[in-house]
């Protein structure tokens, strides 16, 4: 799972980069719901969700981050 993750993350990286703010949160989405839980990820799905006008959702999503603990060098 945390290959396929991984791979989501990067791809919504790139999504994000371009602009496609509905892809990449889809891609983060998908990291989460493959297993990958990090902290990094939640943090990036917020920033989407704030630059998509969800502040709800990017809350919400910081708070989570915020209960993970960091799992490698990415995460702090």
């Amino acid at each position: 799972a945390e290959g396929v993750g991984r791979f989501e993350e990067l791809v919504a990286l790139a999504r994000e980069g371009k602009g496609d703010l509905a892809g990449a949160e889809a891609d983060l989405t998908a990291a989460l719901e493959a297993g990958l839980d990090a902290p990094r990820l939640w943090f990036l799905r917020a920033r989407v969700k704030r630059k998509r006008k969800d502040e709800a959702g990017a809350n919400k999503d910081i708070a989570e981050g915020l209960r993970r603990k960091p799992a490698d060098d990415l995460d702090w």
